[in-house]
């Protein structure tokens, strides 16, 4: 887990400060260090640091080798948001995408 924190923090080290990477580490799970790809990890730091003012950041990538998008949401936390936007998300989708299932 070490490794990849460094790692990370090496991937981001000039773009942000290492005070701003560490303060969102901290934030971080052990799972997410453990089962993340680094390539993700740095996506998803450079969203969340790259914020400022915005309430949202979000990113469509397709998933190689498969017939997947991956949704990524950045969102300020707030108690129920997480409920807010997992119950929203599988409706829009299949509004979204048509021939996909929520399910």
């Amino acid at each position: 887990m070490e490794e990849n924190k460094a790692a990370l923090s090496r991937s981001l080290v000039g773009a942000f400060s290492g005070t701003e990477i560490a303060e969102l580490m901290d934030q971080v799970s052990t799972r997410y260090f453990l089962n993340v790809p680094l390539e993700d990890m740095v996506e998803h730091f450079r969203m969340a640091l790259g914020m400022e003012d915005q309430k949202l950041s979000w990113a469509l990538k397709k998933v190689k080798h498969a017939p997947v998008t991956r949704v990524i949401l950045c969102t300020r936390d707030r108690p129920g948001s997480s409920a807010k936007w997992s119950g929203y998300l599988p409706y829009t989708t299949s509004m979204c995408f048509p021939g996909t299932s929520s399910r």
